[in-house]
């Protein structure tokens, strides 16, 4: 049989089929993909470029403020960034997986302060610190974050990586 769009479905049995007009709008590499625009909204959308070289910075807090309340999904790239916008509860990042869509930060401090946060997920991402002396997470008095699938890596030794104080 011929591959036509058409005959994808969203992998239930007797599923409906999906259109080629909404697989164009469904991020590969999620299970469960969701429709961007419904509950996620996509740092590209927003002007990242994701190469590795260009500071996404800007755009990934464009797209941080438009998601509100949404998912934020970083498609396949490689997104330098200089800092990323302070998260607040509820929030989710979400990678197609770490080593596909991975978050490169060339600051000094830490690029994900979480005190007093609680409901934060993060997901399916790579993190590498380029900057000297900084930090990926620093967690303190946090309740139900969730880190999954992430990758930590970079120019960090025992004093400089992920932090958790007194974490259960």
């Amino acid at each position: 049989m011929a591959y036509t769009p058409q005959s994808w479905t969203n992998g239930a049995i007797g599923a409906t089929p999906v259109s080629a007009a909404r697989l164009s709008h469904m991020e590969a590499g999620i299970s469960g993909a969701i429709a961007r625009g419904e509950h996620m909204v996509s740092v590209r959308d927003y002007g990242a470029v994701g190469n590795g070289s260009t500071d996404d910075t800007t755009a990934i807090a464009a797209a941080y403020t438009a998601a509100a309340g949404k998912v934020l999904l970083f498609p396949v790239g490689t997104y330098k960034v200089t800092a990323l916008p302070a998260l607040v509860d509820g929030d989710r990042l979400v990678g197609v997986g770490p080593l596909d869509a991975e978050i490169v930060y060339a600051g000094t401090g830490t690029l994900l302060p979480l005190t007093g946060r609680q409901d934060i997920a993060i997901r399916s991402l790579g993190i590498y610190i380029s900057g000297v002396g900084a930090k990926a997470i620093d967690l303190s008095a946090c309740f139900q974050v969730s880190i999954d699938d992430v990758r930590i890596r970079g120019a960090h030794d025992g004093t400089t990586s992920s932090t958790y104080h007194g974490q259960k």
